[in-house]
């Protein structure tokens, strides 16, 4: 074999080795870019989706605001009106129990003297 002929074959098996270390290599930062860029396009469309979601109750928020500016004196008499409710309930809770009391003192001076007849 000449030398160009070694010179030809080394040159082509350094090629070949390097072809084999550059081609796997390749494939697998293909993969990863593929793969950052979907998750890149992931990122940015929940992004959105909640920049979309940000803006919509950030639009209704005057809404919501007017609603609980008019339910708001409506809640307040609600809940005055629970409390005398609940003032009501309490001071027939006591009538009723003095009245209890009342009939069992009368129930017990009742029967003491009917025993004594």
């Amino acid at each position: 074999m000449s030398g160009f002929g070694r010179i030809f074959v080394l040159v082509m098996l350094l090629f070949s080795v390097a072809m084999l270390a550059y081609v796997p290599l390749r494939a697998r930062l293909d993969f990863q870019l593929d793969d950052v860029a979907r998750s890149l396009d992931t990122s940015r469309g929940r992004e959105r989706k909640q920049q979309y979601e940000y803006d919509e109750v950030t639009a209704q928020l005057p809404l919501t605001q007017a609603e609980l500016d008019e339910v708001g004196p409506q809640a307040e008499k609600a809940a005055e009106t629970v409390r005398q409710l609940k003032d009501e309930r309490k001071k027939l809770r006591e009538e009723k129990k003095t009245l209890e009391e009342a009939a069992e003192a009368g129930d017990a001076g009742g029967n003491s003297a009917d025993g004594a007849e």
